[in-house]
């Protein structure tokens, strides 16, 4: 199921700046004016950890009047909860810069995606929010999210692929997490941003201001990735009150570059869902 929005005419060439934040909690005047200022420095802004519930999400509609959006709540609405409400991603675009987005209906509650196409280009986005590393259920849970990912980006072979969010991973640890995220990128394609020559981010995330990590990231299909990238880089400011920081991704799309191209598929394994035996078969 997509829902077809109609927006402005085709353009052959286009720099659009992404930006990636969990803002840990929406309802709150000074996030939500926080929120309100990157609208202001980019022309999509992917959220994770809104904490809004399905009859709440049109809230979203109040950050900027020039954006439309697509989220989806972290939690069941039906579920008594304990303490505060959690999770939930959300994307916002500004609705004079794109020809048609289709947003698509996905059984999940840590993944939110939009196709992005004109005559030039087709762009698949996704933004995710996934699990922090803790234990095998979490584990299984970050597999489950990787492999619904990978389904996706299957069923939009010819698009041009952005991905960004919070994973919870930083590849500069040795964690099962970050091995099963390098496994996904290299068998779906992708290549994170962190590793661009053009990227300028010293930490997306902090604890107590004693512990500095980069955990959110944009992944790109590799075109996007050798071609595209004007800049990546992280706002570090007083008025924002997430243990996050918000990053940007700028991108200098040129169809000459990325033009439509005939669909070619290409079957592969999926590594994600792969279980020790098939791992083991393999290596036979």
């Amino acid at each position: 199921m997509v829902k077809f929005i109609n927006m402005a005419n085709t353009k052959t060439s286009l720099s659009i700046n992404i930006c990636s934040f969990n803002c840990r909690g929406f309802n709150n005047s000074n996030k939500k004016e926080f929120i309100a200022q990157l609208t202001r420095k980019c022309d999509i802004i992917l959220l994770q950890e809104h904490w809004l519930d399905d009859s709440q999400l049109d809230i979203l509609n109040s950050v900027d009047r020039n954006m439309l959006y697509v989220g989806v709540s972290g939690f069941d609405s039906a579920t008594i909860l304990s303490g505060r409400p959690y999770g939930g991603c959300a994307i916002l675009w500004k609705s004079n810069i794109l020809d048609k987005v289709n947003s698509i209906v996905l059984d999940s509650k840590r993944i939110c995606a939009v196709c992005i196409t004109t005559d030039s280009w087709k762009l698949l986005l996704i933004n995710v929010y996934m699990p922090h590393e803790d234990n095998d259920v979490k584990s299984d849970e970050f597999v489950r999210t990787l492999s619904l990912l990978e389904d996706l980006i299957n069923r939009y072979s010819d698009y041009h692929i952005i991905i960004g969010g919070d994973f919870n991973v930083d590849f500069s640890r040795d964690w099962v997490h970050t091995a099963l995220l390098d496994s996904f990128c290299e068998n779906v394609g992708l290549l994170p941003v962190v590793r661009h020559a053009n990227c300028n981010i010293d930490y997306s995330y902090n604890f107590n201001m004693s512990r500095f990590n980069i955990l959110d990231h944009f992944l790109l299909s590799s075109t996007l990735f050798y071609t595209c990238v004007d800049g990546v880089s992280v706002q570090h400011s007083v008025d924002n009150l997430s243990d996050h920081e918000p990053i940007f991704l700028n991108l200098k799309l040129d169809a000459s570059y990325i033009g439509v191209s005939e669909h070619i598929f290409k079957s592969c394994s999926s590594w994600v869902r792969a279980t020790d035996s098939d791992k083991a078969n393999y290596n036979i």
